[in-house]
Parts: structure tokens; sequence; C-alpha cells
């Protein structure tokens, strides 16, 4: 929410096979290409202009895969490109 100024936010659910899938997408600013492997690294806080947008501790995206994965899940971030937003998926088994 915070980095989606135009356009909104979608959510959506479905099944895969044997796994319950979360798609997060939005409209915002989107991530730089140099800045998006080191997404769920501990403390990491992207700079420029995605730094004005919130005032968080880099930690957010770290325990949030830590938690996914303790419970066997996946989590990925793709980006659209700078000022295209941004696509994240959660993959959880039903199992």
């Amino acid at each position: 929410i915070n980095y989606t100024q135009k356009g909104g936010i979608a959510i959506s659910f479905y099944q895969d096979k044997n796994d319950v899938v979360c798609t997060i997408s939005d409209t915002g600013v989107g991530i730089p290409k140099e800045a998006q492997s080191h997404l769920f690294t501990k403390f990491f806080r992207i700079q420029g202009v995605l730094q004005s947008g919130s005032k968080g501790t880099g930690l957010g995206l770290y325990i949030s895969k830590n938690i996914i994965e303790a419970h066997h899940g996946k989590i990925s971030v793709e980006s659209r490109g700078e000022g295209k937003g941004i696509e994240l998926v959660v993959q959880l088994p039903l199992t």
C-alpha cells in the first residue's frame, strides 16, 4: 500500500495440485533489478525512491520467508520493472 500511489492491489487465491497459492500484485513503483536478489535478506532496505514510502526495518520479507518455509512453502517476488509494480507469490502445501 505504501508503494502504490496509482492503480491498485489485487489478491487472489487458488489451488494448484497439492498447494494453496496466494498471489498479491500491485501497480506500484516496482523494484530495481539489482535489489531483487536481496529482498529476503535480513535488514535489507532498498535505497532511493522506495525508501521514502516506508520507515520499516527490512525484516518483513525476511520474517515472512522464514515462516512460510517453516510450513514447507515457498515465497517469491517478481518486479515488472520500475514504475510497473510487483507480483508476490506464496505457495503453501495443503497437507
